[in-house]
């Protein structure tokens, strides 16, 4: 990312026009920054988060790697459907945790920095690399 593309918005009274030109999903954004103590948040789609997010219909998976015990403790997944309003589902679930995993989607991770949500980011993804792959050994021996 480069300076110019992080687009700045108030948390009460943008356009429409200005939340598109950020981003499709900036009224998440908007209600994470109002519902949580996030100074800044982070969406991804890391490829093995949302592939362990579809696998299965867990709740939540431990890392077993020390790095994300020590910094994601645990992996939570959220199903968000179309009836049901998205903003609400993903900020709520990023009260209680600094990092969540949309079902299929992507990641949604918030912090006192840009940097923080993206050590959360990047912490995740590689626990789900090594519980990915050790699920696959794991099946290899079945």
């Amino acid at each position: 990312l480069k300076e110019e593309d992080i687009v700045k918005l108030p948390l009460y009274g943008s356009s429409e026009e200005e939340q598109t030109m950020a981003s499709s999903d900036t009224s998440i954004h908007i209600s994470i920054y109002r519902r949580t103590d996030a100074l800044a948040i982070l969406h991804a789609h890391p490829p093995y988060a949302v592939l362990l997010s579809i696998l299965g219909d867990r709740d939540h998976l431990s890392p077993l790697d020390w790095e994300g015990k020590l910094i994601v403790g645990s992996i939570h997944f959220i199903d968000v459907n179309e009836n049901e309003k998205r903003e609400e589902r993903i900020s709520n679930s990023l009260i209680e945790n600094k990092i969540v995993v949309v079902r299929g989607h992507g990641t949604f991770a918030r912090g006192e920095s840009l940097e923080e949500a993206y050590l959360y980011t990047m912490s995740l993804e590689s626990s789900c690399f090594f519980l990915y792959h050790l699920e696959i050994l794991n099946k290899g021996r079945s």
